[in-house]
């Protein structure tokens, strides 16, 4: 598994991590954002 691939924690679907101001993931099929710890 891809470090930068995890899983919605909601729909159990692919997330995906964002790098920005600070680190993110994204799920495209919530359309939520999850702030890592």
């Amino acid at each position: 598994m891809n470090d930068d691939i995890g899983q919605c924690p909601k729909c159990f679907g692919m997330i995906f991590l964002e790098q920005g101001e600070s680190v993110s993931w994204y799920c495209p099929t919530c359309n939520l954002k999850y702030k890592t710890e």
